[in-house]
């Protein structure tokens, strides 16, 4: 990591959104691709986010629909990211405090790498579930060019300080189901990443949110169960689609009612078909606060996270002096992923301090 990192310095609490009791551990998200049929009520769009081009990283450029003022905490999900990155451009290395993050390679290849020594590369279809925890400095570069989308989770706060984990899926790893239209012909298929369709679990299991996440590859309608108490999305990847009569058109994300009775959600694709990520989870009932790429519960808990990534505590103790082989291919001043707000001031990276977490 280079000596300044250039941290943005966004720090806005915000109000807690009401939900269910608190899940400890990931429970089993079910939803089940039926008819728009037989009492089914879909969800209607409250909200239609269109793709925001902000610069990140090494010379990249995302399209961010979660996590722009305009629609900011949709609790759990913080920042959802359409990637599509030339040779050259990347994400070198960049801390994570608090929070999980989902990578899924639409084209191409992306190397990782972290100062716990995880290393590999995805490709096209593969998926990398990532939990930060209480601490993870890693970096996320192309190998040449490259797509992807890249979902950032908030923890919930009793986990927050967990030891950091990685779940890496290959294409073939995840398992696929059939969509069903309202005369049950097929139309499409669901790529099952977390939660349960079914009887078929999803390929990461061990995701400490509850969460469904779904890769629909769609040509027709069909109709999608979810909890009603969930916040749910539909973010189009590729094509168009209608939710409930309002079109969501390529790169926007559809934000979905909430309201009592609703079971699912009723998708149609555009004439040339299309390709949607589904995300639902219940919200968390906690404060959050974003300090770049640390997502924590206080002003205090922010500041912490900063002070700890500087002078190398609480997770951070092997990130002092370390430095990825991937992120050295760009500027050693280049920024890494940080997260929503604007240029804040640099963060020095100290010498190791001694109030050190090994739970």
């Amino acid at each position: 990591m280079a000596d300044d990192l250039d941290l943005d310095m966004a720090i806005e609490p915000l109000t807690p959104a009401p939900q269910p009791s608190e899940p400890a551990t990931a429970a089993a998200a079910s939803a089940t691709p039926e008819p728009n049929e037989g009492g089914n009520k879909s969800r209607s769009v409250t909200r239609v986010q269109p793709g925001f081009i902000t610069p990140e990283g090494a010379g990249a450029r995302v399209s961010r629909s979660i996590g722009l003022p305009s629609l900011w905490n949709l609790s759990p999900f913080l920042i959802l990211d359409y990637c599509d990155i030339e040779p050259g451009q990347g994400f070198p290395d960049h801390p994570h405090r608090g929070m999980a993050t989902v990578t899924m390679v639409l084209d191409g290849q992306v190397t990782h790498e972290d100062h716990l020594g995880h290393t590999g590369t995805l490709g096209q279809g593969d998926l990398q579930w990532m939990i930060a925890g209480r601490g993870l400095v890693h970096s996320e570069m192309p190998v040449g060019a490259a797509r992807a989308l890249q979902l950032w989770i908030d923890l919930p706060a009793a986990r927050k300080m967990m030891k950091p984990r990685y779940v890496d899926r290959k294409s073939s790893q995840i398992p696929s189901v059939p969509l069903l239209d309202s005369s049950s012909a097929e139309v499409g298929s669901a790529r099952v990443i977390a939660g349960e369709v079914g009887d078929t679990k999803g390929s990461v299991r061990d995701t400490v949110n509850e969460i469904l996440l779904l890769d629909l590859t769609l040509r027709g309608e069909t109709f999608v169960a979810v909890p009603a108490s969930w916040t749910c999305f539909v973010y189009a990847t590729e094509g168009s689609i209608s939710v409930g009569g309002k079109k969501v058109k390529a790169q926007e994300c559809a934000v979905l009612s909430t309201s009592e009775g609703e079971t699912g959600v009723h998708i149609e694709a555009g004439g040339k078909g299309a390709r949607v990520l589904l995300g639902a989870s219940p919200p968390l009932h906690q404060e959050l606060v974003m300090q770049g790429p640390f997502a924590v519960t206080s002003r205090d808990a922010a500041g912490k996270a900063l002070a700890d990534f500087r002078d190398g505590r609480n997770g951070f103790e092997k990130a002092l002096g370390w430095r990825s082989k991937t992120g050295q291919a760009v500027s050693s001043g280049a920024k890494g992923k940080g997260g929503k707000g604007g240029k804040g001031k640099k963060a020095k990276r100290g010498r190791r301090g001694d109030d050190s977490d090994d739970d």
